[in-house]
């Protein structure tokens, strides 16, 4: 791992600054970019922006053009390792590093599981089993989708992180309920409303480092959702208990993500719903969700997930 790292953003919940902090402890040099440091505000460390080894530099973190300037600066002044923790921020970060050159998650990957629309055409082409999916840009839609699929159904903006905007619906009232608002959602963040399967059975998430299209299944965790019509993860437990089938049939589903994305080396996390007809992929994500960063440079081999 080069001894500078440059960190896009961090978490606003969850493990936060603390990544910053673990980066100061590991990395001769720190440099943060963010768009606005008043987004930590409210984080225990936020005195690391203000003073001490880290170097705060501010750019528009939306933007890859922004980025790709600052990064050819950064380059100038010898090499570094790129980490971007927070997946909204993943595609501007990848776009700017694959511009340059800069070893970081693949584009295509980000790009294809940021859109869950193009991410379930692509599982379906790939037999990579996953939630029937329909786009639907408007009620009248929706509610065709919703029957052709069978109550409950799930409706969920095709782009968007953190659960927002996806909500169940039991039925046709429901469904002309709760459209309004994701479709209000989905327009905010340029993706469109999706009307999907409901997946009855646990939920669970994989945290996985790929090494030359290998997974390696660092660890499974059950996931503490919140009453319907809702998905909010409200806590985690890790490990989980697995049986070695279900446990066998999850490693063989990353394997065939890791083919489906073009996905070679980086660190993924993986949520499934453990259905009666087996594991099924809800949402591939380039990173550590929560815990570690997304992120690879050259040298980079250690992966450490932090509590």
């Amino acid at each position: 791992m080069a001894d500078h790292l440059v960190i896009v953003e961090a978490l606003t919940g969850g493990t936060g600054l603390r990544l910053v902090e673990d980066a100061v402890r590991r990395a001769g040099r720190v440099t943060f970019v963010t768009r606005d440091k008043g987004r930590y505000a409210h984080d225990p460390l936020r005195h690391l922006l203000e003073s001490g080894p880290v170097t705060v530099r501010m750019c528009e973190t939306r933007s890859a053009e922004e980025l790709a300037g600052l990064f050819q600066e950064l380059c100038d002044g010898g090499e570094f390792t790129l980490i971007a923790p927070d997946e909204q921020y993943l595609l501007p970060a990848a776009t700017a590093a694959e511009e340059l050159g800069i070893p970081f998650l693949p584009t295509a990957s980000v790009r294809l599981t940021r859109d869950k629309h193009a991410f379930r055409q692509a599982c379906a082409a790939g037999s990579v089993p996953a939630p029937r999916s329909t786009a639907a840009p408007d009620l009248a839609s929706a509610l065709a989708a919703a029957e052709a699929t069978g109550y409950p159904v799930v409706l969920k903006p095709s782009i968007g992180t953190g659960g927002y905007g996806v909500v169940s619906a039991a039925d046709a009232d429901e469904l002309r309920w709760h459209f309004a608002e994701v479709l209000d959602e989905s327009e905010g963040t340029g993706g469109v409303p999706l009307v999907e399967e409901f997946l009855v059975g646990p939920a669970v998430s994989a945290e996985v480092l790929y090494s030359g299209g290998t997974p390696h299944v660092l660890g499974i965790s059950d996931r503490l959702m919140s009453e319907l019509p809702y998905f909010m993860e409200l806590a985690i437990r890790s490990p989980v208990d697995l049986s070695p089938r279900v446990h066998r049939r999850i490693e063989r589903i990353c394997a065939d993500l890791a083919r489906l994305l073009a996905y070679e080396n980086g660190p993924a996390h993986i949520e499934f719903a453990l259905t009666a007809d087996g594991p099924k992929v809800v949402e591939f994500t380039p990173g550590f969700a929560g815990r570690e960063p997304a992120g690879r440079g050259p040298g980079l081999r250690d992966f450490r997930i932090t509590a």
